[in-house]
């Protein structure tokens, strides 16, 4: 998530219920973290300052596939795919 209050909110609730929350506000973020911690679920946002979230999806997917992924984003279908 690259909107600050949003990603500090989500990881607030987040930190309630899990040891380990780490944020990302790009992709190229997430990937760095991705690629050092052993993570058991992403969360990821459509729009990235770096790069879309299907996208990042589709690299981390190059990798693992093991790892469920939700998507979040305040965008509907259509704002996506008829953009």
């Amino acid at each position: 998530e690259d909107d600050k209050t949003t990603r500090d909110q989500t990881a607030s609730v987040l930190k309630l219920m899990f040891k380990n929350v780490f944020e990302a506000n790009s992709a190229k973020e997430a990937l760095k973290i991705f690629d050092r911690e052993n993570v058991d679920l992403i969360l990821a946002d459509i729009g990235l300052p770096d790069t879309d979230g299907l996208s990042l999806v589709k690299t981390i997917r190059a990798e693992s596939y093991r790892i469920p992924i939700v998507m979040l984003t305040c965008m509907s279908a259509s704002d996506y795919l008829f953009q």
